[in-house]
């Protein structure tokens, strides 16, 4: 992994204008979450509440991958002259997806930060899927309509930097493709909560929660 992770710090400090804010690279599941002093009354209980949704899943492969090549990457056209580029896991949807999915069925605590818009797109509404079962939630789970379209509405990604535009976007795509050392795949044993203490600090790792059997490191 090292090669893979200084090759991407090379390139987020020629082009991640949030590389002090965020300096660790990182793949989102939710944002924004709750701050243990500015939220203290339900902290503790959203924290429990990840906990119980990360040990009870049991779809987790337990591996992502970035491919090879231009395949390696993606990037969200946020404007003519705004852009991101990111690195795109092969595997993400076929289980990440499912992970966000049963974190937001878990709990009412947790599904408030479902809409939250993310790159690249936003989660619908519940009011906007329908649902013959009727409620939120059937059964312990997200109604299928609604758990796909988490799914499809969900984008895993790794973002490497902005980029002035669509146009620019593709050449570098082409251009970080030369470089990229890939493939490469890795295990994932863990979902980390990351926490900064005021608006100007770095985000940092704050706790570290097993996914579904996995042991934490």
């Amino acid at each position: 992994m090292e090669p893979l992770l200084n090759w991407i710090h090379k390139v987020r400090r020629g082009h991640d204008r949030h590389i002090d804010r965020w300096p660790m690279p990182h793949i989102t599941l939710l944002y924004p979450f709750v701050h243990p002093r500015e939220n203290a009354d339900v902290y503790d209980t959203v924290r429990e509440r990840v906990r119980e949704a990360c040990a009870s899943f049991s779809g987790a492969s337990g591996q992502l991958s970035f491919g090879a090549g231009q395949d390696a990457f993606g990037y969200f056209a946020h404007s003519r002259k705004s852009a991101t580029v990111y690195l795109k896991p092969q595997a993400a949807h076929s289980w990440l997806g499912r992970l966000l999915a049963h974190v937001l069925a878990s709990s009412q605590e947790l599904r408030d930060y479902d809409e939250q818009a993310r790159e690249g797109g936003r989660l619908p509404a519940p009011r906007a899927v329908t649902c013959t079962a009727g409620g939120y939630l059937h059964r312990g789970r997200l109604p299928a309509p609604r758990a796909l379209a988490v799914e499809e509405h969900f984008t895993p990604h790794l973002s490497l930097g902005q980029w002035p535009g669509k146009g620019a976007a593709e050449k570098a795509v082409a251009s970080l493709a030369e470089s990229f050392p890939g493939p490469v795949a890795w295990q994932v044993k863990d979902l980390c909560l990351l926490q900064r203490d005021g608006f100007r600090d770095p985000f940092r790792v704050a706790q570290r929660i097993p996914i579904g059997g996995a042991a934490g490191c």
